[in-house]
């Protein structure tokens, strides 16, 4: 059995939050939203600093420890790089013309990953910041990216209700998978290496296992929410996953049998109001961290 204990709300965002990413410390979280706004938070003050304001919607949001820099992914299909140390944008990057849904960083093979939603994903160099390549994979938007452990592969969750894995160290397709029966939203690896999992809009989870040849086949597929699923985060001791859906719960798996152990609502746990777009397992205590359209950051503590 666990129980789930609240403790606390950020309040900062007067629109919807559609992202969230670790800073430099533990302690501190950024998010991003359609207020146009990038805000970072302490989280044992639980105080707000607005970094920067854009003319459109945030969509998502990554830090870079390596260098200090944070790069912002807005409606325009532009990618934003502010300094923190500069406190100040120092590039503008313009590889796709629709809403950057998601970034992802490989420090192994010094290259950024951008999902869009007009169908492509672009592989951006960190040293030079200089565009790599652009792979367009279909007509649907790319919603959300992945790395395994290694770096070695990146899963990418499309519209067309596919996931594509790819090679990162020459950015080409290996293979596809056919996964959803609409969008597919948001993949993740287990920690352990041995699965993928992904949620669709047709608010079910996808277990994929790996098999000796590297391949990746249907592990179970899960009925786990009442609408889509938007994210997916494993604890930071890989014993437990969350699931964030539309259906405005947060859901709590285990993550060695997959089985469901605990939903949180508003109505038992005063969670969130409106859809939940973004859920992070914070290292620092391992609260898991959620935000979603009632423009809210709710902070969870897990008991086990």
């Amino acid at each position: 059995m666990i129980q789930v204990h609240k403790i606390g709300l950020l309040a900062g965002h007067s629109a919807a939050i559609y992202n969230l990413c670790e800073g430099a410390n533990s302690h501190e979280i950024f998010s991003c939203g359609s207020d146009r706004s990038l805000l970072k938070w302490d989280l044992t003050a639980s105080e707000a600093q607005v970094l920067a304001k854009f003319p459109g919607a945030v969509y998502s949001i990554l830090y870079i420890s390596d260098n200090g820099l944070l790069l912002a992914g807005l409606a325009d299909g532009g990618i934003s790089i502010v300094d923190l140390n500069q406190k100040k944008e120092i590039k503008k990057l313009q590889h796709h013309h629709a809403p950057i849904f998601d970034l992802t960083y490989s420090k192994v093979n010094a290259c950024i990953v951008a999902a869009s939603a007009d169908g492509a994903i672009s592989f951006i160099n960190t040293e030079t910041l200089t565009c790599i390549k652009i792979v367009k994979l279909c007509a649907a938007k790319i919603r959300n990216l992945a790395l395994n452990a290694t770096e070695t592969e990146l899963a990418v969750a499309c519209g067309d209700g596919s996931i594509r894995l790819f090679d990162m160290q020459n950015q080409k397709e290996i293979f596809s998978l056919e996964a959803h029966l609409d969008s597919a939203n948001c993949v993740l690896y287990h920690p352990n290496g041995k699965f993928l999992i992904s949620g669709g809009k047709d608010a079910h989870l996808c277990v994929w296992k790996r098999t000796e040849t590297g391949e990746l086949i249907l592990h179970t597929k899960i009925p786990a929410h009442n609408y889509a699923l938007y994210s997916l985060a494993f604890h930071p001791e890989g014993n437990y996953f969350a699931s964030g859906s539309r259906d405005k719960t947060v859901k709590i798996w285990d993550a060695h049998t997959f089985e469901f152990l605990l939903r949180i609502n508003k109505e038992s746990y005063e969670g969130h109001l409106n859809s939940v777009n973004k859920i992070l397992w914070s290292s620092h205590k391992n609260w898991l961290i959620s935000a979603g359209d009632d423009r809210a950051i709710l902070l969870w503590e897990l008991i086990a």
